[in-house]
């Protein structure tokens, strides 16, 4: 039965009571009085109000008052009221039927509101179940379009991206509203304040979201009331927005674990090779011939090649350098004393101001570079290696070169590319400088080749950033 019919019907029943207790109270056969039978009439006005609504109730209450004049109040059968008891019966019997009426409206109004209120509710509590399961954020939409689908059959979900390219089907105006709705983060089309006219009633996830929540005009007639729609896209995009950050923080971790593994692997790496090189090299000192066989230089060019693919593995890595101020004094004094005592017939000089200012590096990667350009001089001069370093503006630079033949011009630049393993002539593994050059970059350091020249060998140029007083780039 349609909502029309309904109170026709509830009028009619609270029209044939009243005329029963008229009836009843005309002809004397409950032996009340005129005031008894009064109060009888208000029964039919507050059943009707209490199941319609204000307007009904006051107009059962105007009925109510003719038929009391008419048929209760002498003289009977006109609308005449003879006598002042009459006249304040009769009025007081208006005002009590009218308010009476209206008091039971706004009861079942009240009552009906909260029966709207409870039913969203637990509209909203079963929503809120079915999505907390939810493992990540495409399980999130996957139960809550589900969820929203067995209540409305057609609710939908619009990209951004498939609304700019008109790919969704819906209507101009309906589309229009569909990116009203996420531009503004608001309710918007079929029945709201914006483009009321459009099909689709749209809900936006709220925190500038991609997609919109699109529910169809004929869902909206049985269904929750807005407030409770309003609430359920609000929820879903919370819960997006919270599945998100756990992913992320999750991600996050998972990342940090993996450079704590990385960090420790290599670390273990590098004591595990390092190690056992030492011992080889000190136990094949004692041999006899073995500096003039040339194993020791063997030993120190396998640790050299380990250490090269050890650091280029942190590079690869992305395992960020813990710099801090460094004096190049004691790198620079300990390769100098290395080369020494390794019998190389190169001599290595080192030229340090006494107040160059501290670098920022991280110790032990400084001294491996340093040591792979050093070790590359040392390979191909003749007779002597000179360091220089002196200090220009926020950096200290350091000059690195030798007599040997140079750089060849067909190689230029790419001496510092992997695999490049010569000047002139092919020696080394070719991972040297490019390590280094790659260190460098790590330490916001620069290393760069001057322009070969005829008369005389390679020279490097290593600048580093000098460091401020809390170990900061001066």
């Amino acid at each position: 039965m349609s909502a029309s019919g309904r109170v026709l019907a509830e009028c009619a029943l609270a029209s044939a009571g009243l005329a029963a207790i008229v009836a009843l109270g005309h002809f004397g056969l409950m032996g009340l009085n005129i005031t008894g039978t009064a109060l009888l009439m208000l029964l039919p006005v507050l059943w009707v109000a209490s199941r319609t609504d204000a307007a009904v109730g006051a107009g059962m209450a105007l009925l109510a008052s003719i038929a009391l004049n008419f048929f209760l109040l002498p003289p009977l059968y006109t609308f005449t009221i003879d006598g002042p008891t009459y006249v304040v019966i009769f009025i007081v019997f208006v005002a009590v039927a009218l308010v009476t009426g209206a008091f039971a409206a706004g009861l079942r109004a009240r009552r009906n509101e909260a029966a709207a209120r409870a039913e969203d509710s637990e509209f909203e509590t079963l929503f809120l179940a079915e999505i907390a399961l939810a493992t990540d954020r495409r399980d999130l939409d996957r139960r809550a379009a589900a969820f929203l689908a067995r209540h409305y059959g057609d609710a939908r979900i619009f990209t951004r991206d498939r609304l700019a390219a008109q790919e969704t089907g819906l209507s101009p105006l309906d589309a229009s509203a569909a990116i009203w709705s996420l531009d503004h983060e608001a309710v918007t089309g079929h029945a709201s304040e914006v483009m009321p006219g459009a099909d689709f009633r749209f809900l936006s996830f709220g925190r500038n979201g991609d997609d919109v929540l699109a529910i169809p005009e004929a869902a909206l007639a049985n269904g929750q009331s807005d407030g409770a729609l309003g609430r359920i896209a609000g929820h879903w995009g919370q819960a997006r927005d919270h599945l998100d950050a756990q992913a992320e923080r999750q991600r996050r971790e998972e990342s940090e674990l993996r450079e704590r593994t990385r960090r420790a692997m290599l670390a273990a790496l590098g004591h595990d090779f390092r190690t056992p090189l030492t011992v080889l090299k000190e136990g094949i000192t004692q041999l006899p011939g073995a500096q003039e066989a040339g194993l020791t230089a063997e030993v120190e060019r396998l640790r050299t090649l380990g250490e090269n693919l050890l650091a280029s593995a942190r590079l690869d890595a992305g395992i960020p350098l813990a710099l801090e101020p460094v004096d190049l004094v004691d790198p620079l004094s300990e390769l100098e004393r290395r080369h020494a005592q390794g019998g190389s017939p190169v001599v290595v000089e080192v030229d340090i101001p006494a107040d160059l200012p501290l670098v920022r590096a991280e110790p032990v990667m400084l001294a491996h570079l340093l040591g792979n350009i050093i070790d590359n001089a040392v390979r191909h001069a003749e007779r002597r290696v000179a360091i220089t370093c002196r200090a220009e503006g926020g950096s200290v630079t350091l000059r690195i070169a030798d007599d040997g033949p140079g750089v060849s011009p067909n190689l230029g630049m790419t001496i510092f590319e992997p695999f490049v393993t010569s000047r002139i002539e092919a020696r080394g593994s070719g991972l040297g400088l490019a390590i280094a050059r790659d260190l460098a970059k790590a330490m916001a350091a620069d290393l760069s080749l001057e322009p070969p020249s005829e008369d005389a060998g390679a020279v490097f140029l290593l600048r580093l950033p000098i460091a401020g007083r809390n170990g900061e780039v001066a």
